[in-house]
This record gives structure tokens, C-alpha cells and sequence, in this order.
């Protein structure tokens, strides 16, 4: 039978979520990724067909399956239990320019240089926290360890996003965990790594807007995006997504035709699933 209760991290989820499926499954709000789980599991055993779904975040790197949702967990028998997003987080999907031309239309002829210039502006700071979440897998315990300045509030960055400031932020950051059971933390292994993502978000990247969305915060790209908001009318990185999360509330049916992945897991809900 088709899942017919899906559980979220955030009200966001709940409001685009419950728009797109029609209310078919029923979305609830879980809290954080680490009661998604437990949230499942307690409806299955009430009887309820649950699953869930989650951002990627800086948890995982992209997977090779572009507009799929990725099995985040799943039973022993393959059945899934919860879902991941392609992208980012869910305001990476918000900030599809194809979206963002119908629901700011007055400002959308130049939003893509936009995004471009705002993924240029963050690009040290996204490099640093890969690095700073690759660092993590490895220690114990890594949830302890954010990527950003302050996980609890939206649209925040670094008061100076260049290099240097940057990479000193993130010493600072990761010596505060450093230990000698976590050694992924020592300051060349961090540096190495975010060599590497600094060097991949190169200039060829930040000319890809596919690619931003897929690897760059949502939420910091729209913190960069002031500017650009400000032109439309739009005072804050919070009513930036107001209004796109409005959009999206008020034609649900589009949104489905422009995100095909939003589509294609709206299929996977109500598709007929196995015995669990």
C-alpha cells in the first residue's frame, strides 16, 4: 500500500510537501534528522504505512542519480524506510531559476548572475564546511561537530567571507573538538580537505547553477542573495523564501513540471510498496 504518513525535519517541509502530494500521504513534522527514524518506527508499529524524508545537507556527497530522491534507509527485505533530497536542502529547490521566474518575476532577468555571484561570495565558506563534514564522519561523536557558524538560526554567515577569514574561521572551529581520538581533525587533514572542495568549486563551478544547488546551502545561498531580494522587494532572506514557498503553495501543479524530482517522489509515495 502507499505510504500514507511522511515524516519531515522542518514546518517548510510540511507546507511545500503537503502541497505538492495534495495531502496524500499526510506530512508531519518530526524534528530533527535523528527523530525521523524513530518517528518511522513507532507508526509501523501502530499499523501506519511511514517513511521519511530528509535534507542531504553536508551529511552526504551528491549521489549519481540527478532528480531521484536517494534511499536514506531501507529494511533488510529493500524496503525504504526514508528518503533523502538530490539537492542540498529544500531551499536549493526553491532557488530554481525557472521556478524563481515565475514567482519574482520583475527581478528574475538577472537572478542567475545573481546566484552565480552569491555561490562566488560563500565559495570558501561552503569549501570549509565539507571540509569540516568530511572531518567529522571520522570522529566521535561528529554530531557535535556543525559545519556553520550557528546550525539553530537560518540565513547566518561569517561577517567576512574571503579566503582567509574563512579557513581561520575553520581552525578555530575544528580545534575546539580536536582530541587525540579524533584525529581527522588535525589542522593539515582539515586544510587537505578543503584544498580539495575549494579547488572543486573553481571557476567552471560557479558558472554551473545545477551544480550550486546541488552542492552549496540553500539557506546561505538566499543569505547571499540579499542584494538581489532587496530589488524585488524583499527585505530579508526569510521573505526571499516567503515568497517562493508562496509560489510553489499557490501552483503546486507547475512546481511538479518544473522539479521533476519533486514529481518522481510524489510517485514513490503512492506507488504500492512491499510487506515491511
Amino acid at each position: 500500500m502507499p505510504v500514507d504518513t511522511l515524516f519531515v525535519e522542518g514546518k517548510l517541509d510540511v507546507e511545500i510537501l503537503t502541497a505538492l502530494c495534495a495531502g496524500a500521504p499526510e506530512v508531519e513534522r518530526a524534528g530533527g534528522k535523528g527523530e525521523l527514524s524513530a518517528a518511522v518506527t513507532d507508526a509501523l508499529q501502530l499499523g501506519r504505512n511511514a517513511a521519511y524524508l530528509r535534507d542531504r545537507d553536508f551529511d552526504y556527497k551528491p549521489g549519481d542519480r540527478a532528480n531521484e530522491p536517494a534511499v536514506d534507509h531501507q529494511t533488510q527485505h529493500k524496503v525504504v524506510l526514508g528518503w533523502r533530497w538530490f539537492r542540498h536542502s529544500l531551499e536549493c529547490y526553491l532557488l530554481e531559476p525557472s521556478l524563481v521566474a515565475l514567482a519574482v518575476p520583475t527581478a528574475a532577468t538577472d537572478f542567475v548572475m545573481a546566484l552565480r555571484a552569491a555561490a562566488a561570495a560563500i565559495r570558501w565558506y561552503q569549501a570549509a564546511r565539507w571540509a569540516v563534514a568530511t572531518a567529522r564522519h571520522a570522529t566521535v561523536p561528529w554530531y557535535k561537530l556543525e559545519t556553520g557558524i550557528d546550525s539553530h538560526t537560518d540565513f547566518r554567515l561569517p561577517e567576512r567571507l574571503d579566503h582567509d577569514a574563512v579557513a581561520a574561521w575553520m581552525d578555530g572551529h575544528v580545534a575546539q573538538y580536536r582530541d587525540h581520538w579524533n584525529r581527522a581533525l588535525e589542522p593539515d587533514e582539515v586544510r587537505r580537505q578543503y584544498g580539495g572542495y575549494a579547488q572543486r568549486f573553481d571557476a567552471g563551478f560557479l558558472g554551473d547553477t545545477a551544480a550550486i544547488l546541488v552542492w552549496f546551502s540553500g539557506k546561505d545561498l538566499m543569505a547571499a542573495l540579499g542584494g538581489w531580494a532587496a530589488t524585488a522587494g524583499m527585505d530579508s532572506p526569510g521573505k526571499l523564501r516567503e515568497r517562493l514557498r508562496d509560489w510553489v503553495l499557490t501552483n503546486p501543479e507547475r512546481a511538479l513540471e518544473l522539479l521533476p524530482e519533486w514529481s518522481r517522489l510524489c510517485e514513490k509515495l503512492r506507488a504500492p510498496a512491499p510487506h515491511r
